[in-house]
């Protein structure tokens, strides 16, 4: 989206392929507000970040919504690898960037609002649960960031898995990673709500 110099932004929501294909305005085009997608397929927590004062700050919006972190999991099925090591610099790696991300947008009194990176259900995956349960550990990290720093955090995941509570519920994605339709109106719904007991309209 194309937008004039110095017009005044609302929303800015940054990260990869989950953020890029939510149709912000069929969800939030109720009220007057400026609302830019600036989701990557395929971003990783780093590329983000190195994109991040271009593609967020400087249009100094009201509020940026940042989820990133799932294709940093793929690097999990490269199996010549020890699993448990990757586990833990995939989570020290996704825990760092958004900690730098935070950190900057505190620094310049930007409002910033965390979200959780969501589950997968890729059973064919032989890493999945490994997948999951590492998901787990890496939101909690993030829900204690916001926190610390005073940011909203958005928790999509507890309402997006099943019954094992770090399962992508089957129905919500297609492909196991991707919500389709159904995902994002409960998505929309937990944002939504989310942000109204911080008084943020949206």
């Amino acid at each position: 989206m194309l937008i004039r110099n110095g017009a005044a932004v609302d929303y800015v929501f940054i990260g990869d392929s989950i953020t890029q294909g939510c149709e912000l305005y069929a969800y939030f085009g109720d009220k007057a507000q400026v609302l830019i997608n600036r989701g990557i397929g395929g971003d990783k927590s780093k590329s983000l970040r190195q994109r991040f004062e271009a593609d967020a700050l400087q249009l100094k919006p009201r509020h940026i919504v940042l989820c990133v972190g799932i294709n940093d999991t793929w690097v999990l099925d490269d199996f010549t690898c020890e699993e448990e090591k990757l586990v833990q610099c995939i989570t020290r790696n996704v825990v760092t960037q958004v900690t730098a991300l935070a950190e900057l947008c505190e620094r310049q009194g930007q409002s910033l609002i965390l979200c959780s990176i969501l589950p997968t259900n890729l059973p064919q995956h032989q890493t999945d649960r490994t997948r999951n349960l590492m998901l787990v550990q890496i939101n909690a990290a993030i829900r204690e960031l916001a926190g610390e720093l005073g940011f909203v955090y958005v928790d999509y995941h507890s309402e997006l898995t099943g019954e094992d509570g770090i399962t992508l519920r089957h129905e919500l994605a297609g492909d196991g990673i991707h919500p389709n339709v159904s995902g994002y109106d409960i998505m929309a719904r937990i944002l939504r709500n989310t942000l109204a007991l911080h008084d943020i309209v949206i």
